[in-house]
């Protein structure tokens, strides 16, 4: 994505990112983390950034990580910050546009990037196809109350809530964030629900996120965070033969 292969922008995300109480880091990570059923065989992560949480997943037991971003200036991060790790393979692709391999992988991940694709339905064909009989799919995304909202004014101030609009209608919607404008898609719940269901998944667990009070240092910004969903967070199966 060009949007973050332009180092201004990605220098703004690493400065949110390393802020205290980072709801990345405070509630979305400590959900993927907790959903992840099995840590063995091959992991595959689609929009894996600046490889932040890439040794997460061999220090856990997986024999080997596969990191996909289409941002130059991520993944060279994150080959920096793993160079000591032998079992990681680092891949300069659109996820659109990778050649995924047939029953390769046990867990496919993707962590705050799908609202970034148009064609969500025909990636997940390709993930269904990816993924070994019995292996998982987690991803998350902003939660559709967020994505409604992207196009509307904000303050500068922090925000304690979202005002919704345009909440039926899903597709594309223009969003200036870190100093830019991205291109984001919005999808209701029920989008997702069709399209993981068209692409034969199996729904184990949906979760939007809900902060406690022991991943935060701050007890105003655990509140905060308390009023409104930031991520919309979905484990999914390909089953059994």
């Amino acid at each position: 994505m060009d949007f973050y292969n332009n180092k201004k922008v990605v220098d703004e995300f690493l400065f949110h990112r390393n802020k205290t109480d980072d709801p990345i880091s405070a509630i979305e990570e400590v959900v993927i983390h907790d959903l992840i059923n099995k840590f063995e065989g091959n992991v595959l992560d689609l929009g894996c950034g600046f490889g932040d949480n890439s040794s997460f997943y061999i220090n856990k037991g997986f024999s080997h990580y596969y990191g996909i971003d289409s941002s130059e200036v991520m993944l060279d991060l994150a080959k920096k910050n793993n160079s000591n790790f032998k079992q990681m393979t680092f891949i300069n692709c659109n996820i659109t546009e990778f050649d995924y391999p047939t029953e390769k992988f046990d867990l496919i991940i993707s962590r705050m990037t799908l609202h970034y694709i148009d064609l969500i339905g025909e990636v997940f064909n390709l993930i269904h196809r990816s993924l070994k009989h019995g292996g998982q799919f987690i991803f998350s995304v902003e939660h559709p109350i967020v994505t409604s909202s992207l196009d509307l004014p904000r303050s500068s101030l922090p925000k304690s809530f979202w005002k919704v609009d345009n909440y039926h209608h899903s597709g594309e919607r223009k969003h200036k964030w870190l100093g830019s404008e991205v291109t984001k898609y919005h999808r209701k719940l029920e989008d997702y629900w069709s399209y993981l269901m068209t692409s034969n998944f199996k729904v184990e667990s949906i979760k939007e996120g809900n902060p406690t009070e022991e991943n935060f240092h701050s007890k105003e910004e655990y509140i905060r965070r308390k009023r409104t969903p930031l991520f919309l967070i979905i484990s999914a199966r390909k089953e059994q033969m």
